[in-house]
């Protein structure tokens, strides 16, 4: 194919490329690697949840995705894509019905004009009385079929937003090119290979995260062994023992997961 033009077409060069091969793993709090998916499995999915987004989400160009870390998020994520829209990832409370977080999913709604959300069945069934007025997709939904669904990509690959905690909520705008230069110079840079493991705990709604989670893993053509930042949070160390154990060649965190891990291993 020719050169990509955006993360879904990415992700289709590599299921041509490695269509068997594991891209995203998800490692349970146990340790124990309890979620899987193929390059070409998460094409194929993306691909019919796409079409299942299309049908269902009315005139929006962009959806907010509401997921616990895991596998059916980076499925969302990329089905979103491949639908033609804007990814807009956001931190899932522990109740998401409540006041504070819906009133901060109005705020970034009315920013930019679009009512769209794609979650899971749980967390749509707790959302739609109270917001009566949005599109929420489920991704347990999706009619499973083969299909060539594949729509020109939306030049505004994700909105990242802030919190909201401190003040209004204020976004940036990272584009398919943001992407695909950065994916590109820093698998290069830092020797991405197709024979390269990432272990990661970092939370998949952030910047950082996106990228050393998915974005490089996808670029390299190689596997990305997810765990939860809770989990982390819980025991540093943790994160130390599933590097060594998988063997991974790749990771990121901010200074401090590296300090905090560093005070609980000299705690051994």
């Amino acid at each position: 194919m020719e050169k990509p033009r955006s993360l879904s077409e990415v992700l289709q060069k590599q299921a041509e490329k490695y269509p068997d091969k594991i891209a995203y793993s998800v490692i349970n709090t146990e340790g124990i690697l309890s979620e899987e998916i193929s390059y070409k499995s998460l094409f194929s999915f993306s691909k019919s949840f796409a079409k299942h987004i299309d049908n269902n989400a009315g005139d929006a160009d962009a959806a907010i995705l509401l997921f616990p870390a895991g596998i059916d998020y980076i499925k969302s994520f990329f089905a979103t894509s491949i639908s033609g829209k804007t990814i807009i990832p956001l931190p899932l409370p522990s109740n998401p019905d409540n006041k504070a977080f819906i009133t901060l999913i109005h705020t970034i709604a009315a920013q930019i004009s679009q009512k769209l959300v794609i979650t899971n069945k749980g967390i749509k069934d707790s959302l739609q009385k109270v917001l009566p007025d949005f599109d929420i997709i489920a991704i347990e939904h999706t009619p499973l079929e083969e299909t060539d669904f594949f729509k020109e990509p939306n030049e505004n690959a994700c909105y990242l937003f802030t919190s909201g905690s401190t003040s209004t909520p204020k976004g940036v705008i990272i584009t398919q090119d943001n992407l695909l230069h950065n994916g590109g110079s820093v698998t290069s840079k830092y020797s991405y290979s197709e024979n390269s493991v990432t272990v990661s705990w970092l939370p998949h709604f952030h910047a950082f995260g996106m990228l050393v989670n998915i974005i490089y893993p996808l670029f390299s053509g190689s596997g990305s062994i997810l765990s939860s930042p809770s989990d982390f949070a819980a025991d540093p160390f943790r994160w130390i023992h599933q590097l060594s154990g998988f063997k991974a060649t790749h990771t990121g965190s901010p200074n401090f997961g590296f300090d905090i891990a560093a005070i609980e291993a000299e705690k051994k």
